[in-house]
């Protein structure tokens, strides 16, 4: 039984003088509660708790007092939160696992929606989420990658429901609805991108391995133990938030453009790395992918890039 308005000094008062596990503690053997004035001396009560004893017995509900008449009820003191603690207890971290178990469903919806598209039960979801993190420091594809695997990147379905956009149809084909799947696989625009991507990018690169869109939504194209995964690893993930900055920009997504995205994000990571003296992990990032370019264009983007640097004023 729960009682709630149980004031805790009360009965912590009355479980020092006496092991107090049962409600007929209150009660005598007619089944009638002592008044106070016996209660007091029986348990050696102040008479200052005169109010809070009358905020116990009001708190028993009258089914419970009922059924004391008949059969004994006994009374289980309830775990409090703050018991759990000791002094090696880590709090916040305490209470965020606590409601995280409450609170959190046993299974994401997201997750039961991409074990049905890619019909793959055993997913390690931890390593997915942890996963691009490895690959980049811009938060932005961090994010991005985050708003994937919870299915939560806007599309014209979603948008056309909430009257957010004029139209439900793919701003590519213009032809099929909107949806994850097809803006970043199924889209015939799309598809045309991936095989640009394949031949002009990973075959360069020795990668032997088809793009699909299991590759594509998890960015791992290549176990992390494979040589260069990498840089090709972090191209699957560029490419999927170049799609996605096409659509905003409602532009069609063709591979040229995206050779020039990448190589100015390559030349932000080398003002970057230089800035905080991390050179070597640039290069062994960056180093195969970049014997691919033309160092004409390099030289330029660097120019470009440090003269920027310079103007805003930073060392």
């Amino acid at each position: 039984m729960f009682v709630r308005r149980m004031v805790r000094h009360f009965i912590f008062k009355v479980g020092t003088k006496k092991a107090y596990n049962s409600l007929n503690t209150f009660t005598s053997l007619e089944k009638k509660f002592y008044d106070f004035n016996y209660f007091s001396a029986l348990y050696d009560i102040p008479n200052s708790d005169f109010l809070k004893n009358n905020s116990l017995k009001s708190s028993i509900s009258r089914n419970i007092k009922a059924q004391m008449e008949v059969e004994n009820i006994y009374y289980t003191a309830p775990t409090y939160f703050f018991n759990k603690f000791n002094q090696n207890t880590k709090l916040c971290k305490h209470v965020y696992q606590t409601l995280i178990k409450q609170k959190a469903p046993h299974e994401i919806k997201a997750h039961a929606k991409w074990k049905t598209t890619l019909m793959k039960d055993n997913i390690d979801w931890r390593y997915m989420y942890t996963h691009p993190i490895k690959l980049t420091n811009e938060t932005k594809q961090r994010e991005f990658q985050f708003k994937f695997l919870n299915r939560i990147v806007p599309n014209n379905s979603f948008l056309f429901k909430c009257k957010i956009a004029s139209s439900s149809l793919c701003d590519f084909c213009h032809s099929n609805p909107d949806s994850l799947q097809h803006i970043f696989w199924e889209c015939q625009y799309i598809h045309i991108f991936w095989t640009a991507f394949t031949s002009q990018i990973l075959e360069p690169l020795n990668i032997t391995k088809n793009v699909n869109f299991q590759n594509i939504v998890w960015c791992n194209i290549l176990e992390d133990s494979e040589t260069n995964s990498w840089i090709v690893n972090y191209l699957i993930l560029l490419a999927k938030y170049f799609i996605f900055r096409s659509k905003r920009l409602s532009q069609i997504p063709v591979i040229a453009v995206f050779h020039t995205y990448v190589k100015d994000r390559m030349m932000v990571d080398d003002v970057i790395a230089t800035m905080n003296n991390r050179l070597n992990k640039y290069k062994a990032k960056w180093q195969v992918y970049k014997n691919t370019f033309k160092e004409e264009h390099y030289a330029i983007c660097s120019k470009n890039i440090y003269s920027w640097i310079s103007r805003m004023g930073i060392t």
